[in-house]
């Protein structure tokens, strides 16, 4: 069958639903796949959900819509203690407080936990992402494309330190350094890889390091370094101040 999202309001709507899946699956032999279907709820009391589970046999995903709009925003602190709130309440249905404290109930199955992700964790790996296609220019992306273009211009994601643009794009900034501690660049034949703003040098860009260093040389800073590489061999300028080449 096709994948296919329903809007229902109530367990009642779920009946119907569950009557019609029956119907087609005696008319065409073909049924739905409850190890590949969910149901995410939304302000729906706890039993409410158990009985919708119980008629569609399918399970119920905690953080499917909230790990949504995790991918798109970074998420006020307050906004992930209510989204958490939630959860444990869900979890939790007994009187007083919860019995295994949130970090461990968000651990690996494997290591004691109920393996629900951390949504302030995964709020931020998320975001990482559109930073790293930023980072390596993934061009069918039309945001990526319109940050190139009117905000980075001739800076990388790494060397840009502007301070115009959105609340949300200054949070993402804010995750660079984050995300550089994973990152490694391999200089190969210099094509991908900015000269002077790129951080593949352990010390950080060479802009930062050496800020005379594109009029010193002449190479803009701009450049690819692929414009110093000549058949695997470094071919600086012979103007380019001694301890820079040394660093290298």
């Amino acid at each position: 069958m096709e994948s296919f999202h329903l809007l229902l309001q109530n367990p009642h709507s779920v009946s119907v639903l569950k009557e019609g899946l029956e119907a087609f699956k005696e008319m065409s032999g073909l049924q739905a796949n409850a190890q590949k279907s969910q149901i995410i709820t939304y302000k729906a009391a706890a039993q409410q959900q158990s009985r919708i589970q119980e008629i569609m046999g399918f399970s119920i995903v905690l953080s499917s819509l909230h790990l949504h709009w995790s991918s798109i925003f970074i998420l006020p602190k307050g906004v992930v203690k209510v989204i958490e709130k939630s959860f444990r309440e869900f979890l939790w249905k007994g009187i007083g407080s919860h019995k295994v404290a949130w970090e461990n109930v968000c651990q690996l199955l494997t290591h004691g936990g109920l393996g629900i992700k951390n949504l302030g964790i995964m709020n931020k790996a998320l975001i990482a992402k559109h930073i790293w296609q930023i980072a390596t220019n993934k061009q069918e992306s039309i945001w990526v494309a319109w940050v190139q273009q009117y905000r980075l211009k001739q800076h990388t994601i790494w060397s840009y330190n502007g301070s115009e643009g959105s609340w949300c794009w200054k949070k993402i900034l804010k995750l660079r350094n984050l995300v550089r501690k994973g990152v490694e660049f391999k200089v190969g034949d210099g094509n991908s890889i900015k000269l002077w703003l790129d951080p593949w040098l352990i010390d950080g860009p060479l802009a930062t390091q050496y800020p005379r260093g594109p009029r010193i040389t002449g190479l803009p800073i701009n450049s690819w370094l692929n414009m110093v590489i000549d058949r695997d061999t470094w071919k600086w300028p012979a103007e380019f101040h001694t301890d820079i080449v040394n660093c290298i």
